[in-house]
């Protein structure tokens, strides 16, 4: 049999190690229990063999040997083929052999056998058929290598690496000469897990990850400047390179170690508190109104008032607006937090939120849709296609004639043409609106598959969609917006929440471009990526959080990461060997229930978080029941606000495995529309984080600065 990591038996195509079982198994070693422990295993009664040979099993049962497994490490987080890497080297005709090692759990060490080759030739052949994190950190070149009493190699015998120069690939190590170049120096000795680096080697020769780049970056931010970000870093990979970079940052932007300035916080008496009683009020009333038409038909054995229910709470918002902002209270454009302007708007847009968005969803593009946004107040023209249900102020809107505005909520069950359609054509209508009216009505059944079911695979074939085995997805409701006989999703694929395939893509003359999208195998889909139609991503890339990518976005290396709004590869990939685990489900505290919407912008919502183990302070406020992931390793000081879309997320998967890390966001910072913060990361107060913006795992925003981009730069 053939078993990963964790015993347990792998799917067709996943690498793991061969089992042997049978009669045929011997007893174990004779006076040595700790090789027969080492070599056997008891698995359901029955004595089985470990090889030690890593092996793939196709569809026809066949066995394809990968390796051994005492070649196979891991370094840094990546795991590796040491084998791998020495048939690479032994592609070069002038080298008769040669054995790859891991050396002081931070290096990868090669001794090569020839007696004619040079060091600068042999690493420049490895950066151009290797990854970063596979390029040996040490050359060493014997003429002939040691042998034992078998003719074997000794590989006791072979030299210590650090019996020679420690440099990578120059034989003079290159010392600082500055004290900025030092001082990155030891950031770069402490982020990458290297004694001695080298001021002009990258880091990416140092074997340095992807999380090893935004520890160094956090470090930098925190001790050196704060103007650099990631795109500088992978520009300039060395100590020297980084140092002329920052050298040439103006003295009056180049702000230091935000730890040497404290923040000056003043006290304002005046800052207005949040009305307990009121918001109590507006919750119960908000309860009541839902629940009013449900209790009448009950009571009363009225069918006809369970189908105008849909009418009574549309209307009911229409009511309310009109008493509520009867006055000339709709001129005022700003007021006091928590006065009694700000809130009617919360009731209002609550209200919005509890029975509009639910019902609305089945009208979206529609002249009906339209003319309901009219009744409240909003100023629409002519021939306007609106898809979003995400307004919480209609009476201040204003679209002109022939605008689109989208969202994720078309739907194509049907088999769907790729090419150019009109957006008024019948069909468009037809293959298009139609099924997204479909697809809302049983929006609330769908929720009942939970994330990474494999019930999910499944239903999308039977839409006709082309996807194989192995494919986790996090969120079927947004793959639904996208035409399934269009979509093709390869084995090993993952995707996390929020994930959205985009249905069609609107060019300037008001077409509707529909294209297939194609994932290739072991593809993995970041929080919240929009993936474009016509889109083709290649075996094992990954997609970052918050990524737009087009059909224009292209990669040149295989086991890519692509980032940013439009996309673009990154400097460095991802590691050949990731694990495949079959439980990737993780639960969120809270339910979506239109009644849970009842206590949003409340501090009752701070009161519930509380509850569960968050550390809030006073006076902030929550946009969304799930705003939070994980509550217990969150911690809020005081002043703070989160806008409707923005995300704090404790957790990642990791070559789909979960780690968690706490997040600090600390006094008065503002964090708007569809931002993401990750893991580990903390907000030193005061900072403004602005609409689709991603911090990184582990950063550390100094305080009073603003940032916004994918990932987060700081806007000067």
């Amino acid at each position: 049999m053939v078993l990963d990591e964790f015993l347990q038996c792998v799917t067709v195509h996943q690498e793991g190690e061969l089992f042997v079982g049978g009669v045929g198994v011997f007893a174990g070693y004779l006076g040595r229990d700790d090789l027969t422990q080492k070599a056997l295993i008891e698995i359901n009664d029955d004595l089985f063999y470990r090889t030690g040979d890593l092996v793939r099993i196709d569809n026809n049962g066949l066995l394809h040997y990968q390796g051994r497994k005492d070649y196979q490490i891991k370094l840094h987080g990546q795991r590796i083929e040491l084998g791998e890497i020495e048939r690479c080297l032994l592609n070069m005709t002038l080298i008769s052999s040669c054995i790859v090692m891991k050396w002081n759990d931070d290096h990868l060490v090669a001794y090569i056998q020839s007696s004619n080759i040079d060091q600068n030739q042999i690493h420049e052949h490895c950066q151009s058929h290797l990854p970063p994190h596979m390029i040996p950190s040490k050359f060493i070149i014997l003429d002939r290598f040691p042998l034992n009493a078998n003719g074997k190699v000794d590989r006791k015998a072979l030299p210590s690496p650090e019996s020679r120069v420690p440099n990578i690939v120059n034989s003079d190590l290159e010392l600082p000469v500055t004290p900025l170049e030092e001082h990155l120096r030891r950031i770069f000795r402490e982020s990458f897990h290297t004694e001695s680096p080298d001021i002009n080697t990258s880091f990416g020769q140092m074997g340095g990850t992807s999380l090893d780049v935004m520890r160094a970056l956090g470090l930098i931010r925190k001790e050196i400047c704060t103007k650099i970000d990631a795109f500088h870093l992978f520009a300039n990979p060395s100590i020297r390179q980084l140092a002329r970079i920052i050298e040439a940052v103006p003295a009056d932007q180049n702000a230091l170690s935000f730890t040497t300035v404290p923040l000056q916080l003043k006290v304002d008496l005046k800052r207005p508190v949040p009305f307990l009683c009121v918001e109590l009020v507006g919750i119960l009333l908000l309860m009541f109104q839902w629940i009013f038409p449900l209790w009448f038909a009950y009571n009363y054995a009225s069918f006809l008032m369970l189908l105008l229910m849909p009418l009574f709470h549309l209307l009911s918002y229409v009511v309310c607006q009109r008493v509520l902002l009867r006055s000339r209270t709709t001129e005022i454009k700003t007021d006091k937090l928590y006065s009694w302007q700000y809130y009617r708007w919360w009731f209002l847009n609550n209200l919005w939120c509890i029975n509009n968005s639910y019902w609305l969803q089945h009208l979206v593009g529609t002249s009906v849709y339209n003319s309901y946004l009219r009744l409240c107040g909003a100023r629409i023209g002519k021939d306007s296609h609106i898809y979003t249900i995400l307004i919480d102020a209609p009476w201040l809107v204003e679209i002109g004639a022939s605008t689109v505005i989208g969202e994720d909520v078309v739907f194509s069950i049907g088999s769907v043409t790729a090419g150019y359609y009109p957006i008024s054509s019948n069909y468009y209508l037809h293959k298009i609106w139609l099924r997204q009216l479909i697809i809302s009505s049983f929006r609330d059944s769908l929720d009942l598959i939970s994330s990474y079911d494999a019930l999910t695979s499944i239903f999308l074939r039977y839409l006709g969609a082309h996807i194989e085995d192995d494919v986790k997805i996090a969120d079927i409701q947004h793959l639904l917006c996208f035409p399934t006989n269009l979509l093709h999703i390869k084995c090993g694929v993952t995707t996390f929440g929020g994930v959205k395939l985009t249905s069609f893509q609107l060019t300037k003359e008001g077409l509707c471009y529909l294209d297939k999208i194609e994932l290739g195998s072991n593809v993995t889909l970041g929080n919240g990526c929009i993936i474009m139609p016509g889109t083709q991503l290649s075996s094992n890339t990954m997609v970052g959080s918050l990524t737009l990518v087009t059909r224009e976005t292209t990669t040149h290396n295989n086991n890519s990461i692509i980032l940013g709004i439009p996309a673009c590869e990154m400097p460095f990939t991802l590691s050949n060997n990731i694990p495949s685990v079959h439980d990737l489900s993780y639960s969120n505290s809270f339910s979506n229930h239109n009644l849970v919407f009842t206590c949003i912008g409340t501090q009752f919502l701070i009161i519930l978080f509380r509850a569960i183990g968050a550390r809030i302070g006073s006076d902030v406020i929550l946009s969304h029941i799930n705003c939070l992931t994980d509550p217990h390793l969150v911690t809020i000081e005081d002043h703070v606000r989160l806008n409707m879309g923005a995300y704090i997320q404790c957790h990642t998967f990791e070559q789909r495995f979960l780690k968690e890390a706490p997040i600090i966001v600390k006094h008065s910072s503002v964090i708007m529309n569809s931002t993401l913060i990750l893991s580990g990361a903390t907000l030193h107060g005061q900072n403004r984080i602005l609409p689709l913006t991603l911090v990184m795992k582990d950063d550390q925003l100094p305080s009073n600065t603003d940032w916004f981009g994918v990932p987060a730069q700081q806007v000067v």
